[in-house]
């Protein structure tokens, strides 16, 4: 192991697909060990002992809380909560309530995962002791596969919320995979940051959806399609990477050619009517953004805009 962080052991309670992610990226990088697991079921914490390739699955809290309570004295315990959100108050509750009164080893960092709740939600565990340090990391990351994530972190980022020393101890750990981390602003918009993400996460993954549908009724095979689409899209990410929304604009939208835009937007009437009426709408977009561009001009954008409205724009 690394000295950095030799001395920790991480237990987690609720080790879905973030959870399982990052703690077995730690322990292929042969830093952070890993310690008790708890989730919804002891199958499905020793499922997730087994992925991860470390820990101990435990069947409730009160072995939960036993197996840190006589762990190593060596090390600095940290307690990962990384249920859905409407579960972190109350898991963290529970952990306070069924911790071992007599013990005198308890956590030392506690921290969840979630983009939209403050750090404050974990404020039960304050009664465990004096000293505890509490956070918050939301790795940018996409967890859909655990297994590949784990090679997957280098060069990408995590919020961290919390006091000073606990942002830095999970600093870190997180550097230690290769990742980026940011402080949270003392004001920040938890729900604004979150929608952010899920608009370029989620949304991204409907748009893929939504152009694989319309090449395969342009004739390509589902192969082709998602070759075709995931090379415009690094290309696309690559433009961003070095450059604003507005400057990596292309396109017949982006250039205001109303022949080639009519038949963009007749081509979405041929998708179910919620992803046509996506789609035109965020046409919109993209014909607001040309113009704060100057790429067209207001003439241009309200001959572009009157494009949405003609009714011989129906599927051919």
């Amino acid at each position: 192991m690394t000295d950095q962080m030799s001395d920790v052991c991480l237990h987690i309670v609720g080790a879905g697909r973030a959870a399982i992610g990052l703690a077995r990226a730690w322990q292929l990088h042969s830093t952070i060990c890993i310690g008790a697991v708890l989730n919804r079921s002891l199958a499905s914490a020793e499922s997730a002992t087994a992925s991860i390739g470390a820990g101990h699955a435990c069947a409730n809290m009160s072995e939960f809380c036993a197996r840190i309570a006589h762990g190593s004295s060596r090390h600095r315990h940290w307690v990962l909560i990384a249920v859905p959100d409407s579960a972190i108050t109350e898991s963290a509750e529970h952990l306070a309530a069924h911790w071992p009164a007599q013990s005198t080893q308890r956590p030392d960092l506690v921290w969840h995962l979630s983009g939209q709740l403050p750090v404050a939600v974990l404020d039960s565990l304050r009664s465990m002791h004096a000293g505890i340090m509490l956070a918050s990391a939301h790795p940018v990351v996409s967890f859909a596969n655990p297994q590949r994530v784990a090679r997957q972190l280098r060069g990408r980022y995590c919020l961290l919320d919390g006091e000073s020393a606990a942002s830095s101890q999970l600093g870190e750990a997180f550097a230690q995979l290769g990742m980026h981390t940011i402080e949270a602003p003392a004001q920040l918009d938890r729900k604004a940051y979150h929608a952010a993400l899920v608009m370029v996460s989620n949304f991204q993954c409907a748009l893929h959806h939504m152009a694989t549908q319309l090449l395969a009724d342009a004739g390509l095979q589902q192969t082709e399609a998602s070759q075709l689409l995931s090379s415009l899209a690094a290309g696309v990410l690559d433009n961003l990477s070095s450059s604003d929304s507005l400057a990596a604009l292309t396109g017949p939208l982006e250039r205001g050619d109303l022949e080639a835009s009519a038949r963009l937007l007749r081509a979405f009437t041929s998708l179910p009517q919620t992803q046509s009426e996506a789609a035109s709408a965020l046409a919109t977009v993209v014909m607001d953004m040309a113009a704060a561009k100057g790429s067209i001009s207001a003439v241009q954008l309200q001959s572009m805009r009157l494009l949405l409205k003609r009714d011989d724009i129906e599927p051919s």
